[in-house]
């Protein structure tokens, strides 16, 4: 990665992620659909989506928020 704000998002992702899931299978699923989240947003930062958004992506892949809610209400960077 050439931007090191991007390789720091993904270690600290990744650390994150450590203290939710142990098993390697599952935390490699887990990275795989936050790069596909990201990816669906190329133009708009993270720091800027709205639990509405999440929402809203979620619901097109047939998920609900609740499913996902307690990582992701734990921010990867401090404010």
């Amino acid at each position: 990665m050439n931007n090191p704000r991007v390789s720091r998002f993904w270690d600290i992702f990744i650390e994150k992620l450590k203290t939710y899931e142990n098993r390697p299978d599952i935390a490699w699923w887990s990275v795989r659909h936050a790069e596909r989240y990201i990816k669906t947003f190329p133009d708009q930062r993270l720091a800027t989506h709205t639990p509405q958004i999440l929402e809203q992506y979620l619901q097109e892949k047939g998920r609900t928020f609740r499913d996902h809610a307690i990582p992701l209400v734990t921010p990867v960077f401090p404010t």
